[in-house]
């Protein structure tokens, strides 16, 4: 199935569930996996606000209940898509990500690349996202990443998704599927490369995007 970012109304935030149902079965046991961890998310949540921590800058301290990591982990669902269907790294700024319902009604659909992305920019330069800290549920963190990218407000002014938007759904070329809810877009960027310009590699799973007030489960890969 393609990658896809959907902007979705209220009435339809049950879509999640029809979404997982067409993934395959090893997709959908991660995750059940992933879904088990939702408390404790919320929990770490609440705990990091409470001792002042931010999730998107560097802080002397990491939450309760997290340890620092020396490099970014990588995890996935164990298989990465076929580069036939899915290569920003051979693509380049010809890579497009496919946005659904925009438009008043949420009716109109749009493939936009990373080159019209990089145009809507200052000056058509990446926006620069540094000393970025990624938390896990899983409860370890990495500190300092770099990514420049695009701001998500800046897609959504280019894109004009309905007024009414609640979630934001994200579908992987692996078949993975996360909805965040627009209260925790507020931050949000496409990280298209790493801090020395280079796409983001297929490991961290190429242009994602990145949620700086969640965790990373919540950031899908191959989009």
């Amino acid at each position: 199935a393609p990658s896809r970012v959907q902007c979705a109304p209220p009435a339809t935030m049950g879509a999640a569930a029809e979404l997982e149902m067409e993934l395959d079965a090893k997709a959908l046991r991660e995750i059940e996996k992933k879904k088990r961890l939702m408390e404790l998310d919320r929990d770490k949540k609440r705990a990091r606000a409470s001792h002042g921590a931010s999730a998107s800058s560097s802080s002397s301290s990491v939450a309760p209940g997290q340890h620092l990591v020396k490099k970014w982990v990588v995890l996935d669902l164990g298989h990465r898509p076929d580069k036939s269907a899915h290569d920003p790294w051979r693509e380049g700024e010809d890579f497009g990500v496919h946005f659904h319902g925009l438009g008043d009604g949420g009716e109109r659909s749009r493939r936009v690349t990373l080159r019209e992305l990089r145009a809507a920019c200052p000056n058509a330069e990446w926006a620069r996202f540094d000393s970025r800290d990624w938390h896990c549920v899983t409860g370890w963190s990495a500190r300092g990443l770099s990514f420049r990218g695009v701001p998500l407000s800046t897609i959504t002014a280019l894109l004009s998704p309905r007024a009414d938007w609640r979630c934001l759904f994200q579908r992987s070329a692996d078949g993975y599927a996360v909805g965040v809810h627009v209260d925790e877009c507020a931050n949000a960027f496409l990280a298209v490369t790493d801090g020395d310009g280079e796409v983001l590699s297929e490991e961290h799973g190429g242009p994602r995007l990145v949620f700086p007030d969640c965790y990373g489960w919540e950031s899908a890969k191959f989009l």
